[in-house]
């Protein structure tokens, strides 16, 4: 798994755009649907009970988001190619990815064994979660909504 930083990029934020509350709740309450959906996903892999909590909704420039409490992290992105358009980052912490990995595969062997099968695991978990999340996005929108495949990498 190759490391990176993420940066911002061309689209940056209108240093005098806001949200409203209703804006920040209703987004709140779109990536409650979509994450939920994600949750349930991995805990249908998993056969264990997952819970999420409720989203925060943060305006921010990508260079400006701590990423401390993360660190170590992965980060999978997954770019709309149909519906709509940017892309969706799905951030966790390294030993939490670990920790999935091991119960997916049933294994008690150490990190160092499985350092080669991570990537693709992770890949697979990602992509079944962030796929779920974009048929719900789809099926509240109203609209088809097509993803790329998940790009998986370490945050520094």
């Amino acid at each position: 798994m190759e490391n990176r930083v993420i940066e911002n990029n061309e689209n940056t934020i209108d240093s005098n755009f806001s949200l409203s509350s209703i804006e920040r709740d209703t987004i709140g309450e779109i990536m409650n649907i979509s994450m939920g959906s994600a949750a349930t996903a991995i805990s249908t892999m998993l056969n264990r009970r997952v819970s999420i909590t409720t989203p925060e909704v943060i305006l921010t420039e990508g260079n400006n988001y701590e990423f401390d409490i993360f660190e170590p992290a992965v980060c999978t992105e997954i770019k709309f190619l149909e519906g709509l358009s940017g892309s969706n980052f799905m951030i966790m912490k390294l030993t939490d990815v670990k920790a999935i990995v091991k119960l997916l595969i049933s294994d008690d062997s150490s990190d160092e064994d499985n350092a080669e099968m991570y990537p693709s695991a992770v890949g697979e978990i990602m992509n079944q979660m962030m796929g779920s999340s974009s048929t719900a996005l789809a099926s509240f929108l109203g609209k088809n909504i097509n993803i790329s495949i998940p790009d998986v990498y370490e945050l520094d």
